[in-house]
């Protein structure tokens, strides 16, 4: 997403609901955003990256796992 196309209102809301700041400059706001969305995307990669292995590694079965 684009974090420095929006308004300053907009980024403000954002930067409230993930616990940023939302009293800094917009360009800061956008910088900070974007930053959070990075991370977030890394961490969704990691643990789609140990679900995999734990995947290759276990046998599922009704109510049981077996790694």
């Amino acid at each position: 997403m684009d974090f420095h196309s929006l308004p300053r209102r907009d980024l403000q809301s954002l930067c409230k609901m993930n616990k940023i700041p939302a009293n800094m400059t917009n360009i800061a706001m956008a910088d900070a955003l974007q930053a959070l969305s990075m991370l977030q995307a890394m961490e969704e990669k990691k643990k789609r990256a140990a679900l995999a292995t734990l995947d290759d590694n276990c046998i599922f079965s009704p109510g049981r796992l077996q790694c």
